[in-house]
């Protein structure tokens, strides 16, 4: 029996949709109980009947994404180039969750963009404020309405990479895949404006081609992204703006809560917005402590 590489695009639990480098479409299972494969990862399979197929084997991944609580991972994509963090101005989106994405981005030592979506409904203050912050970080914030088809600016950053879409439900990550996408489309759902959250629309984590060099990868709407698996010190180095403070501080275990002369602390004391990014550091350190 012949050995052909392929690989991940969709993963159901214990099944997986597979594209060979000849570009057939199979549906696979893993041989034995490893649960060790995900969206976008490079396999070794062997071919059954009725265009199916056994992933033998995994070709080692350059980088895995994923999230992490205290009870277990999560993974969502592996070899990706970059983090496309899909936010919007309805709903509300989590100002929390989108730090996380944009750590998990740098442990992964992946660019993440920014992408603002909807962008023809009104901003607030709270979230013009966030987005400049961050443009002052270096993230690169795009800005676009896919309702609208409105996704020109987008383009020219996913050309000849393989992204990840990432973010909460209701962003309108969906929507970005069928402009993207139109003979592909994606289910869409409308949002929950009792609860201020989006539906989720998208169940498993899915690999679309662009092009033969472009590949975009939608996960689920999430509401929740754990760093259970990066450390205390891990997650200081992480948050671009801290990193150069490191051992800065009086004590060399400085929690940075109420210890004197906290580097930390003196840094943000005047911006609302530096001192909501050390809340945020201080809130994934205290969870990762428990």
């Amino acid at each position: 029996m012949s050995t052909l590489e392929a690989t991940v695009t969709a993963n159901f639990g214990r099944h997986f949709e597979v594209e060979t480098n000849q570009g057939d479409i199979l549906v696979a299972t893993r041989r034995g109980k490893k649960q060790d494969i995900t969206c976008n990862d490079r396999v070794l399979i062997e071919t059954t009947l009725n265009n199916e197929a056994v992933i033998v084997d995994k070709i080692p991944c350059k980088n895995l994404f994923y999230r992490s609580d205290q009870y277990r991972q999560k993974t969502l994509a592996a070899n990706i180039d970059q983090v496309i963090a899909v936010i919007a101005n309805e709903p509300t989106f989590s100002d929390a969750l989108l730090a996380r994405i944009l750590v998990a981005g740098e442990s992964n030592q992946c660019d993440t963009v920014i992408v603002h979506n909807k962008i023809d409904l009104p901003l607030t203050d709270r979230d013009r404020q966030i987005l400049y912050y961050y443009q002052t970080l270096n993230y690169q914030l795009i800005e676009i309405s896919a309702i609208n088809q409105d996704i020109k600016p987008l383009l020219a950053v996913l050309d000849k990479k393989t992204s990840l879409l990432v973010g909460q439900s209701g962003m309108g990550k969906s929507t970005i895949i069928n402009q993207l996408l139109p003979h592909q489309p994606a289910r869409t759902n409308d949002i929950s404006a009792a609860l201020d959250s989006g539906k989720h629309t998208t169940t498993y984590t899915r690999r679309y081609t662009i092009n033969s060099e472009t590949f975009i990868i939608d996960s689920p709407g999430v509401q929740e992204f754990g760093l259970n698996h990066i450390s205390n010190a891990g997650l200081e180095n992480l948050f671009k703006e801290f990193s150069p403070l490191i051992g800065q501080c009086r004590f060399h275990n400085c929690q940075h809560l109420n210890e004197p002369q906290c580097a930390f602390k003196e840094w943000v004391a005047n911006d609302p917005m530096k001192k909501r990014r050390l809340e945020l550091l201080i809130e994934l350190q205290q969870t990762n402590q428990r």
